[in-house]
């Protein structure tokens, strides 16, 4: 990583850094950094050192020229621990061609396909909990969730 010694913020304490901070009050922490050091500064959380560029102008120039200036893979360390080579943590060629690979599934004729399919899950399943007098969601919404996924996938 390149150093950010030209890029104004405070880092904090080692490996803590904004940490706990960010976890009790995360709007106030980035609003109150953009107050003292302006739309692009430096912090540390979860033991690595970010950059945070705020605002219109920076939002433009993150999103529409990240491939020439940023990397999916190094910006996402967090995300990466759980999804290990997803889409999103991929850059270049290899990030095209797997982009490539699935945008067929999000077709026009696939979406349609799918629902179709999910309907009468959803429906039957509507059925079943209106005849509930109490229900305990989450299990249920896992189980639809397990059904419309194994239809869709397999």
């Amino acid at each position: 990583m390149a150093s950010l010694t030209h890029i104004p913020g405070t880092t904090g304490l080692p490996l803590i850094g904004d940490t706990i901070r960010f976890l009790k009050k995360p709007q106030e922490l980035f609003n109150k950094k953009q107050q003292q050091y302006g739309n692009i500064f430096k912090y540390r959380m979860f033991g690595r050192e970010y950059v945070c560029i705020m605002g219109a102008a920076g939002n433009r120039f993150v999103l529409v020229e990240q491939t020439k200036h940023f990397s999916s893979k190094d910006g996402w360390v967090l995300i990466n621990e759980l999804f290990h080579g997803g889409l999103m943590l991929q850059d270049g060629d290899e990030h095209k061609q797997h982009r490539g690979i699935l945008q067929a599934a999000f077709k026009k004729e696939a979406l349609q396909h799918y629902v179709e399919a999910m309907n009468p899950v959803i429906q039957e399943f509507r059925k079943k909990m209106a005849q509930q007098t109490a229900v305990t969601v989450f299990p249920r919404i896992k189980e639809l969730t397990l059904q419309l996924a194994g239809i869709v996938f397999f």
